[in-house]
């Protein structure tokens, strides 16, 4: 009974242990490289004091970074890069995460990677290509 439940733990943190790794390798690109502070100073110069286009910045950036990662990944990428500047703008910790978060997990469903159309393609039994 042990075993099998300890087995049964392991492969239901399969998906948690990877959407970890892959969110560590891109974090860390993005602390090594420099490119997370970039990209806030980037979404604060381009909205040049409008609240507005710094939040659609945020947007495109949140979802660019999350496309082709479960929730948890993109999340996380996102939200080291794309916080900072929200903050810095004067939004709520809260609000902006919660706004990256939302942006973060619409990836999934929006082109080109669209992985979630190939969850519901299998769920249809019908071609990705049409469901996508």
């Amino acid at each position: 009974m042990l075993k099998k439940a300890a087995s049964g733990a392991a492969k239901s943190s399969l998906q948690v242990i990877a959407a970890c790794a892959t969110s560590g390798i891109v974090v860390g690109m993005l602390s090594l490289t420099g490119l997370g502070l970039k990209l806030s100073n980037i979404i604060i110069g381009l909205g040049k004091g409008n609240l507005f286009i710094s939040l659609v910045c945020a947007m495109v950036v949140s979802m660019i970074l999350g496309m082709g990662l479960p929730t948890t990944a993109a999340y996380i990428i996102a939200a080291t890069s794309v916080a900072p500047a929200l903050i810095e703008l004067g939004i709520p910790n809260l609000a902006a995460h919660l706004f990256i978060l939302y942006y973060a997990s619409i990836s999934a469903i929006t082109p080109p990677v669209a992985v979630a159309s190939y969850a519901a393609a299998g769920l249809a039994e019908e071609n990705a290509m049409k469901v996508g």
